[in-house]
Parts: structure tokens; sequence; C-alpha cells
């Protein structure tokens, strides 16, 4: 079974239906606001008469939303500098107490009960050094992020969801879960069986998208990309590149749920796949979401192995695409087949080949 939960906030949906002031480039004024009682600078990046979105220097979205706070904003004069990770891991102790320790790896802060020892630390930077490894080979552009990424494992399943609780965060049975807005991967110290795993694996690899810039946090990024995209780096074959043979990178569950359901002639991959390229309608269907999962890691899957250029092409694309602009059923369409360099209907066609290829090579 495929059992994920990305608690995405889509900002430009705050701001799209009003009328709003977006900074540009290099003229984002830098500000100082407060939140949660602490006092921060960061970058103005859009603001209408109901919402203020800053990119604090903590590498955090926050949002005012009401005149009293807006009243608190200052204009500051200068650069934006972001939060050290001296400044950061001092937040976090302050954040989540003497119970806790904060270490520090080239691209993390790792929050764990103290104790612990290397194990989390070391399973982060090895996720992100494969996932950014395998993307630069690709053509992908990945970026250095400004901010350290922050990883909380919470001591046990009851605090992990006592956790997500206390910030109203979406809470079912899962055992990890990244947030784009805060830009932190939680998860708990579950003893890492294959399970959890898994799912790290999945949320680790939206993580270190967001924070290198091959997803945008301020624009929409079609789901089925990303959600490929992380469902890809599931398997631990596909980060080793040592791994030559196609069918030992696949998604098991996934190559199993599409043989099963697209098995019937009355159901047609390829109609799916166009819904899919062009609206995300699929994922918020409670019959359809395992489809959309499946169908969406095919996708890229494909593309990575068989086109790694558009693959590149793709990812590089959406990454570069303006905040805060929605992204309609035409206009995907329009760039798919423009970077893709064929009509959809063609490129459904060959993922269907593709999938009937990989599924007879599986011992």
């Amino acid at each position: 079974m495929i059992r994920h939960i990305l608690a995405f906030i889509v900002v430009f949906a705050f701001f799209q239906p009003l009328s709003m002031t977006i900074g540009i480039a290099g003229e984002m004024p830098v500000v100082q606001f407060m939140s949660s009682g602490r006092l921060l600078t960061g970058l103005s990046l859009a603001k209408n008469h109901a919402t203020w979105l800053i990119l604090g220097n903590d590498g955090q979205l926050h949002y005012l939303e009401n005149a009293n706070e807006f009243g608190d904003v200052q204009t500051l004069e200068g650069e934006f500098t972001p939060s050290t990770a001296i400044e950061l891991r001092r937040s976090l102790t302050r954040e989540f107490g003497p119970e806790f320790e904060v270490l520090t790896t080239n691209h993390f802060l790792i929050v764990q009960p103290t104790g612990r020892g290397s194990k989390w630390p070391e399973t982060f930077e090895g996720l992100h050094r494969q996932f950014t490894s395998q993307l630069k080979k690709r053509g992908v552009n990945v970026r250095t992020g400004k901010f350290p990424m922050i990883a909380i494992v919470m001591p046990d399943n009851a605090a992990f969801h006592a956790e997500l609780d206390r910030q109203k965060l979406p809470n079912r049975s899962i055992v990890g879960i990244y947030i784009a807005n805060s830009n932190r991967v939680y998860t708990y110290d579950s003893g890492m069986d294959s399970s959890t795993v898994t799912v790290l694996r999945h949320e680790a690899a939206h993580q270190s998208a967001f924070n290198s810039n091959v997803h945008s946090r301020l624009n929409a990024t079609p789901k089925w990309m990303t959600e490929g995209l992380g469902m890809m780096f599931e398997s631990p074959a596909m980060a080793d590149g040592r791994v030559s043979q196609v069918w030992q990178r696949m998604h098991t569950d996934a190559v199993s749920r599409l043989g099963s359901r697209y098995h019937d002639p009355q159901n047609s991959l390829p109609s799916d796949i166009r819904r899919l390229i062009a609206e995300d309608v699929m994922f918020d269907q409670a019959d359809q979401v395992q489809d959309a999962y499946s169908i969406s890691w095919l996708l890229m899957f494909y593309l990575c192995e068989r086109r790694p250029d558009v693959f590149a092409g793709f990812l590089n694309h959406t990454a570069s695409r303006p905040p805060f602009v929605e992204y309609e059923r035409e206009q995907r369409r329009k760039d798919f087949q423009a970077i893709a360099g064929q009509s959809i209907d063609q490129f459904a066609l060959e993922v269907n080949r593709f999938l009937q290829s990989i599924t007879k090579k599986t011992p």
C-alpha cells in the first residue's frame, strides 16, 4: 500500500483572489516583525489587505493576518541576512527544551531526544547527498539552500502525533511529514523499520527538493512532479548509482497497482496520464489518490530513465516560474508539450509501453 501525507501550503492561494503587491527579486524590502513572541527579520514577499507573507531569517514562511500584526512590521535598511546555524540552533533549543539536543551537520540541524547518537544525523545527511547527486547527474539545477534544513525527531509515536496536534497539522497513521512553509521534516524514533525508512526517503526528498529550489516554495508545481519525484526516492536502489538494472530501481508497489488497476480495458492509463498532466484533481479524490501517486511515479521514473533531458527540463522550468501565479490547465498542457517536444497523447502511449516493458523484466 502506498501511504503518504504531505502538508504543502499552497501560498499563492491566499493571495490569488485579491489584489496584491508581490516583491520582485532584488527589490523585496527587508522588514522586522513579530511572530509567536519572537522579533524576526525577513523579506516581504507578498501583501494584500488581508495577509502579509514574509520569508523570515529563520527560513520559515510567516503569515501576518490582521491589522495589529501589520502595524508591528517595520522596514529596515540593508540586505537580508539568514540566521546562522548557531542562531537557529539556539532557537531550536529554546523551542524544544532540555530533553532534546540539536546536532549540526553539513546541511541539517537535527533535533532529537538527548543521547540518541548519530543515527539520525547520518540518515538525513545521506538522503540529501543521494538526492542531489542523482538530480545533478541528470542536468537538474540544484542550488545551495540559504538555510540549514531542520529535521525534528520525536521520542515516540505518541509524542510525534502530539506535536502535530499542537501545530494543527494533518494527523493520521503516518510516520513522517514534510511541512513546506517551515521547511521541516517531522518523524519519530521507531527503530528505523522498513516502512519508516520508506516514508522518510519520500519526505526527505521533498525537503531537499524545496530547500535547493528543485521545486519552488512560492509557486504551484504540478503534483505529478512533486509526488512522483518523492516516490522515486522511496526505492533504496534509486539513490544508488551502482545499481544498473532498471527493474531494481522500480517502485514495486506502484508497478503492482498500475498492473492491477489498468489491466481492466475499461480503465485507460493514457487518459489518466492526460488528466494528471493538466490538473491535480485526482489527488483530491479518495478513490483515485492511490492511482495518482502511482502514475506520478511512473511519469517521473520514465523521464528519469529514458529522457533525462526532458526530466531536467520540466523541473528547471517549474522551479523558475514566477511566484504566486496559478498554473492553469491550458498553460500546463502547453508547457508540457513544448518541453517534451511531442503531444501529450503520444507521450502517454510511450509511457504505457515503458510500463509494459519494465513489468516484463521484473523477476
